[in-house]
């Protein structure tokens, strides 16, 4: 099925939100609803120009986290594009991975420093996901993603994937078949940061 697969996707992370900023707002704003700051928003206007030197004027496929800070992106980064070239579409499954509810700040902090002892593909938060469990949401974005590409009404020769940084390793994992111990020496990209995936 190669020809129906598409020449590039782009994986994005959303622009700095306020959270990347002040870790603290975690406790009284729920990590859905977290925002773009003005830095945010112009990292997603500069992404924007970007993608749209690469895909051109033809039909753009974007896919994106139902988080506040994620749609907003992809508004700015498509706001240049031509809308009738341009469909999109949310997806659950591209959220952020979950620290539970409101989140303690300190308790946050402990785990983390925990999670880099014993491993950030397995440890589990309170309340929250592993990154294994991230891991299957990928792969399940994955069937879906490829089961659009296969509808030839749908296909298109660009697609945009706008998620979190996690996400997108992991679904670099799976796409790519990296093991674990691969997943471990891989960074997330920065904020508004683009990874390309390219047919050959």
């Amino acid at each position: 099925r190669k020809s129906s697969r598409p020449a590039k996707i782009f994986l994005v992370r959303h622009g700095q939100s306020r959270g990347n900023v002040d870790e603290t707002l975690y406790s009284v704003i729920a990590d859905h609803d977290m925002e773009l700051t003005e830095l945010g928003r112009e990292q997603a206007r500069c992404a924007g120009r970007f993608l749209r030197a690469i895909t051109g004027d033809g039909p753009v496929h974007c896919f994106h986290s139902p988080y506040r800070r994620a749609s907003q992106t992809l508004a700015e980064i498509i706001g240049d594009f031509d809308p009738a070239k341009v469909a999109t579409r949310e997806e659950v499954l591209l959220r952020e991975q979950e620290f539970g509810n409101f989140q303690d700040v300190e308790l946050i902090r402990r785990s983390k420093a925990e999670r880099r002892r014993y491993g950030r593909f397995w440890y589990r938060f309170q309340n929250g996901e592993s990154g294994a469990d991230v891991h299957n949401r990928a792969a399940d974005f994955l069937s879906t993603l490829f089961r659009q590409m296969d509808l030839s009404s749908k296909r298109a020769p660009h697609y945009i994937i706008l998620a979190h940084g996690l996400f997108i390793r992991l679904l670099c994992m799976r796409y790519l078949g990296w093991q674990v111990a691969q997943f471990e020496q891989v960074w997330n990209p920065r904020n508004c940061e683009t990874w390309v995936l390219e047919r050959r």
